[in-house]
């Protein structure tokens, strides 16, 4: 999918440009998970019923795949800290969305999730936000679907400048495949969730590295992984 927005008032980071940026999108019908109040994250337990403005939404919370380590930046941004603390203002904001190899599933540390990495490489005139979460779909109607975990809710918070998105490998999973025109569907309604309150962030699509299967890689959820994500 081949994405481009308006040129943003602020230069990217060299190290990004070699991403396709994403296009301006229009309104959408059915928006995404209304945010959480930043007062009632503390005392969210699994599950919980958040609500703000009259709205509720189902939180998944708790990252079975961590231990709940992958929420940590989105918990920081939805109290005040991080990206949204005061300090940080006049830092250009990047914000990367995605699964658990943003969050950093895998890795040494989770200092060495990608996120991490760039922001070592851009240095202090910008500040990164990983709101990887584990396990997660870009699709509204798969079973572990973005929308419905906190990082989202912190993605709507924050009003960032860049937005890299990776998101697919979870997609590809049986039963959540419904084939691309879902999944590009579902991808223009998230960018235009994130472009709200006059805020229109640059954004860059990450392609999911390639799929070489869990175990034994003849199981046919590894295949139908490998057929799309590759």
């Amino acid at each position: 999918m081949q994405l481009a927005v308006p040129p943003a008032p602020m230069q990217p980071p060299s190290i990004l440009t070699s991403v396709a940026v994403a296009p301006p999108v229009p309104p959408v019908s059915a928006p995404w998970a209304p945010p959480v109040a930043a007062a009632s994250v503390t005392a969210l337990p699994r599950g919980v019923l958040a609500t703000e403005h009259g709205g509720a939404v189902r939180m998944h919370l708790g990252c079975s795949a961590c231990g709940g380590r992958c929420e940590h930046d989105a918990c920081e941004v939805l109290c005040g800290r991080g990206a949204n603390a005061a300090q940080n203002a006049g830092r250009i904001s990047i914000v990367c969305i995605g699964d658990s190899i943003t969050a950093g599933i895998g890795a040494s540390d989770f200092g060495m999730a990608y996120p991490s990495q760039l922001q070592k490489m851009v240095g202090d005139q910008y500040i990164v936000t990983n709101l990887g979460a584990c396990g997660a779909a870009l699709q509204r109607s798969a079973d572990t679907p973005y929308n419905k975990r906190l990082q989202w809710q912190a993605a709507r918070k924050i009003r960032a400048d860049i937005i890299v998105i990776m998101l697919g490998h979870n997609d590809a999973r049986p039963p959540n495949w419904q084939g691309s025109v879902h999944f590009e569907a579902d991808f223009k309604a998230m960018l235009a969730a994130l472009c709200h309150d006059g805020q229109r962030p640059m954004f860059y699509t990450a392609v999911p590295p390639p799929f070489y299967g869990i175990g034994n890689p003849l199981l046919p959820m590894n295949l139908m992984v490998q057929a799309v994500v590759n």
